[in-house]
């Protein structure tokens, strides 16, 4: 967990508390990453495929993912 981004360090505690083993929490935040990829590929593709160019910000906590 050194390496690991604060928020994702906060999500991992937080699934931990709530009763998760330590490789539990890390399959949950692989998905919510994992979701958080896949949604920014879908509105980039919508956005491509309608001519526009769009700029699109995820919030995560305290981090955000600019595109």
């Amino acid at each position: 967990m050194a390496r690991m981004h604060p928020p994702a360090i906060a999500y991992m505690q937080r699934k931990q508390a709530g009763g998760m083993s330590y490789r539990e929490a890390l399959r949950s935040l692989k998905r919510q990453l994992a979701r958080v990829v896949f949604e920014t590929m879908l509105k980039a593709e919508r956005s491509a495929a309608s001519g526009r160019v769009v700029r699109a910000c995820f919030r995560a906590g305290d981090a955000a993912i600019a595109v």
